[in-house]
C-alpha cells in the first residue's frame, strides 16, 4: 500500500484524525477503512480507531470504535478492512481518529455506509479534548481485551465449556459504553481482566493442571497462550567470575482463587554475600495501551523466603539472577523450592575461572538503516567527521556497510 499513489501515509504520528463532510445530514450505519501492515517493514495495525459524528463540525459526539482484534498477524504484507458498525446516528460530519501501533500508518480507502441500522442513542454527549483523551485510553483498553479474547478463543478446544463464558465476556466488552481503562492500571488489578482470568482458570482446571505448576515455556504473557503441558524446568547458569547471569521459569495458578506463593533456594556463599536474587515480571498496560512485561521487580526475602501473589488463572515469570562474584570457580548444584505445591526446581551454576575485567568499556549498539545516505542527517560526506567525533568519546566505530 505504501508504494501506491492512491494511499496516504503518516510517519511517527501518535494520533491521526480524518474528517469527512458528507454535504448534508445522513443516517449512518457503518464506517469502514482499509489499512495494511507488515512487521518486516515495521508497519503495524492501529491500536485503536474511533469514530465521532455530528450535524455540526464543532460539536461531534462519540459514535463507536472499530474491532481490531479480527486483524491477521502481519508476519508478511497484508491488507485488512476494519469497521465500526451499528452506529445509529444522523450526521453530516464524520471524524475518524486512528491511534498508530508503530512508526507508520497507511490508509487507502474510507467508506461511509448509510442507513439507520442499530439503536439510536439520544444520550450522546459532545466530547471536548479531555473527554477525547479518556475515550482513546478506554478504546485502546477495549481493543486489547478484544484481542486477548480472540486469542483465547483460538487456543480453546471447540468442546471447552469455558467458551460460553468467553462469548458472554466479549459481548459485554463490545456493548459497554462505560468501559474504563487507563495506562496507570496494573494489569491484573483491573476488574474486567480478573473476570477474564476466572474464565482461564476454569479452562486450566478442565485440562487437569495442578493448582500450581512450574514450567519453562519462556512466555511472558500472563494468560496467552494457555499452557498445554507444562515442562519441568531446570535452572542452568554459566558465567565468568564477576558476572551476573540469569535464568527464568513460569508459575501458573490453575485454581479458582488467587494464590500466595513462596520461594526459597539452597545456595550459600562462602564469603557471606547473596549469590542469588529473585525477581518477578509483572505485566502492565503501558502509555500506548500495550501489554508489557519488561520490568524486573525484586522479590524481598524474609528469613530466606521470597513471596509473591499470582491471580487465579494467570502465569507469572520469575527470574533467578546469579552473582558469580559470590561463588567460587567450579560447578555449584542446588535447588529452588516452590510452595505451597512442594515443587523442587533443580539449579546448576557454573563459574568459569576467567574473570571479567571491570575496566573494559561498555559495548553499545543498535539496529537501524545505517548504510543509507540520508537518515539522521548522516551523509557520505560527513560520515568521517562523525566517526572522528565518536572516537573522541572512546567509542568504537565500525566502518559503514556498502549501500
Amino acid at each position: 500500500m505504501w508504494s501506491q499513489s492512491g494511499s496516504v501515509g503518516w510517519k511517527k504520528s501518535k494520533r491521526i484524525e480524518v474528517e469527512l463532510d458528507l454535504g448534508r445530514i445522513h443516517e449512518l450505519a457503518e464506517v469502514r477503512l482499509r489499512t495494511a501492515a507488515d512487521n518486516g517493514a515495521d508497519v503495524w495495525w492501529p491500536r485503536a480507531v474511533l469514530v465521532h459524528a455530528g450535524e455540526d463540525r464543532d460539536r461531534m459526539s462519540f459514535a463507536g470504535s472499530m474491532d481490531l482484534s479480527v486483524a491477521p498477524e502481519p508476519t508478511g504484507y497484508v491488507e485488512a478492512w476494519f469497521a465500526s458498525q451499528h452506529l445509529g446516528i444522523a450526521a453530516q460530519y464524520v471524524k475518524i481518529t486512528v491511534i498508530g501501533g508503530g512508526p507508520f500508518v497507511f490508509l487507502d480507502e474510507v467508506q461511509i455506509i448509510g442507513g439507520m441500522r442499530g439503536t439510536v442513542d439520544s444520550q450522546r454527549q459532545v466530547e471536548g479534548q479531555a473527554e477525547l483523551d479518556d475515550r482513546i485510553q478506554t478504546e485502546i483498553f477495549r481493543s486489547s481485551l478484544r484481542t486477548e479474547v480472540r486469542l483465547m478463543d483460538a487456543a480453546l478446544p471447540r468442546s471447552e465449556p469455558a467458551r460460553d463464558s468467553l462469548e458472554a465476556f466479549l459481548a459485554d466488552i463490545n456493548e459497554s459504553r462505560s468501559l474504563i481503562g487507563t495506562s496507570r492500571d496494573r494489569y491484573q488489578d483491573l476488574e474486567l481482566r480478573r473476570r477474564l482470568y476466572k474464565i482461564v482458570s476454569r479452562a486450566l482446571i478442565s485440562r487437569g493442571l495442578d493448582s500450581l505448576s512450574v514450567s519453562a515455556t519462556g512466555k511472558w504473557d500472563p494468560v496467552i497462550p494457555l499452557p498445554r503441558s507444562p515442562t519441568s524446568p531446570t535452572i542452568n547458569v554459566f558465567g565468568f567470575e564477576g558476572e551476573r547471569r540469569s535464568d527464568a521459569f513460569e508459575l501458573t495458578n490453575a485454581s479458582s482463587k488467587d494464590m500466595a506463593v513462596s520461594l526459597s533456594h539452597s545456595f550459600v556463599s562462602p564469603n557471606g554475600c547473596a549469590p542469588l536474587d529473585l525477581f518477578e515480571v509483572p505485566t502492565f498496560v503501558n502509555s500506548k495501551g500495550q501489554l508489557v512485561a519488561d520490568l524486573l521487580v525484586p522479590l524481598h526475602a524474609n528469613d530466606g523466603v521470597y513471596s509473591l501473589q499470582i491471580a487465579a488463572g494467570t502465569s507469572r515469570q520469575v527470574w533467578i539472577s546469579v552473582d558469580t562474584a559470590c561463588l567460587r570457580e567450579g560447578v555449584h548444584n542446588g535447588e529452588v523450592r516452590v510452595e505451597p505445591a512442594s515443587i523442587v526446581v533443580p539449579a546448576t551454576v557454573q563459574v568459569a575461572a576467567l574473570p571479567v575485567s571491570l575496566d573494559d568499556s561498555l559495548h553499545v549498539s543498535g539496529w537501524d538503516y545505517t548504510d543509507g545516505s540520508f537518515l539522521y542527517q548522516v551523509t557520505r560526506d560527513n560520515q568521517g567527521g562523525i566517526a572522528s567525533l565518536l572516537l573522541t568519546t572512546a567509542s568504537t566505530v565500525h566502518g559503514p556497510q556498502s549501500a
